[in-house]
Parts: C-alpha cells; structure tokens; sequence
C-alpha cells in the first residue's frame, strides 16, 4: 500500500469515532501531564541523590511506554468497535503490564549497545564543544576535532535509529496476538521491518505538515497571548493526531503481515 492509501485507510476507520479515540488520547496525555509533574517535584527532592533520580526517571519512562501501549490498543480497538469506553486502555494496561514491561525490556534489551555508543558521542561532544569554546584541549577532548565529535554524533543517532526501528510494530504485533511471547514479539517487529525502515519514515514524515501547521498556528499566537496559554493548543493538536497516526501504524502493519502471507 502507498502512503496515501495507509491515510486513507485510517480516515475512514477512524470516522464516526473519531471523538472518542481523541477523548482517549487526551486522557492519556494528562495522565502523562501528571506524571511528569510528579517527576519534577521528586526530582527537587532527590537532586543531591543522582543515582536514585536516574532509577525514578527510567521507571517513569517505561510506565509512560507501557501506557503508550494500552493506548494503541484502545484506539484500535474503538475504531474497530470492540468497545465503546475511552478509559479502556487503562485497564488494558493494568490487565497486561507485565506482559509490555517484558516486550519493553526486550527492546532495550535489544538497542542498548547503539543507546550506549550513542550516549558516548553526545559525551565526546560535549566535552569537544567546551574545549573548543575555551580554546584550550584537556583529556582525549581537542578543539580541532569538534568536526569529527559532530560526525560522530549523526552516525551515532543514525545507527540508534536504524535499530529502534525494527521495533516501532511491538505494540501493533502483540495486541493483534496476545499469546506470543515478548521474544516473538520483538523478532517479528524485526522480521517485518526489514526492508520497510525508509516506507515507514516517509509515512511518519507525511504528518510533518500537521506539525509545521502547528508550529505555524503557536507563533502567530505567541504575539497575542502569553506562552503558558499556548499548551491548550498543543494538547489539542495531539490528541486529534494520535489516533490518525496510530491508525496508520495499524494498517501499514497490516499491510506488512499480508505480504508476509504472500511470500509463504
């Protein structure tokens, strides 16, 4: 399937509920506003303690994964008409926790090398940047190689990417089958994507001009009103993106499942 195809497969699964997938994701995005204000009032508390406040930080992380998840499912799930509620993915999170924590790890698990080389070139970047703006070389760090540090900070993202990109489809793959393990899961994200990174780029890429409409929209406004009153709009805008993209990622798994079932 196109691009445009996916997006026009998603419109018209989306229309007549398209309110109540929008509900649900404004749900969940202020559940997301509470949390991480909950994190910035522990992390006030505990900024002397830096080894525990990383250990808060990650597991907030992956709370807000797992909770991105119940979300999928529950768009899919009102656009498809298996139910009517828009607080379902919060029981369809607690109900398979466990289950998104393992298929989370199991990701992490995955990308953790590439994570990790590319902390270290945004380490080697900093610590370049700074001898550069002092003009004056200390460590393995030199002003002349700020070049190279920046190189090497893009070939680190790039890298990062390509890997976390075989399993943007874990979410989609386990709630269209409950019974396979988190290994399954993440192998057949990976299976799927191979050959389809670039498809699925451009299709995230084609949102781009909701986002610059946005962006657009914010600074005229931030002329007239003060910023703090421009996240109403920001809010607004996610939640009537969400479930089109989320529905898009539906059917461009879907379409990715069915060429599978070709080749076999």
């Amino acid at each position: 399937m196109t691009i445009q195809e996916i997006k026009k497969s998603a419109k018209l699964n989306l229309k007549g509920c398209y309110i109540k997938t929008a509900s649900s994701s404004l749900l969940y995005f202020i559940i997301i506003m509470v949390l991480t204000y909950l994190l910035n009032i522990i992390s006030l508390k505990l900024e002397n303690h830096t080894a525990i406040l990383t250990i808060i930080q990650a597991i907030f992380g992956i709370i807000s994964l797992v909770l991105s998840y119940g979300l999928i499912s529950n768009v899919l799930a009102l656009s498809q008409g298996e139910t009517k509620s828009i607080t379902k993915f919060v029981d369809n999170t607690i109900l398979n926790f466990g289950n998104y924590i393992k298929i989370i790890l199991q990701v992490l698990i995955r990308v953790f090398i590439p994570l990790f080389i590319f902390f270290l070139c945004i380490f080697y970047f900093i610590g370049t940047f700074i001898a550069s703006v002092n003009n004056t070389n200390f460590l393995c760090f030199y002003a002349d190689l700020l070049p190279l540090a920046i190189a090497l900070c893009i070939i680190g993202f790039c890298v990062f990417i390509y890997f976390l990109l075989k399993y943007v489809l874990t979410a989609y793959i386990y709630n269209s089958n409950k019974k396979l393990t988190s290994k399954e899961v993440v192998q057949k994200s990976a299976e799927l994507m191979k050959g389809q990174k670039l498809n699925y780029i451009c299709l995230i890429l084609s949102f781009f001009g909701w986002i610059l409409l946005t962006a657009l929209i914010l600074y005229i406004l931030s002329y007239f009103v003060d910023a703090a009153w421009l996240t109403p709009v920001v809010i607004v805008f996610y939640t009537l993106l969400r479930p089109y993209i989320i529905e898009s990622e539906s059917i461009f798994f879907e379409s990715l499942g069915d060429k599978e079932e070709e080749k076999k």
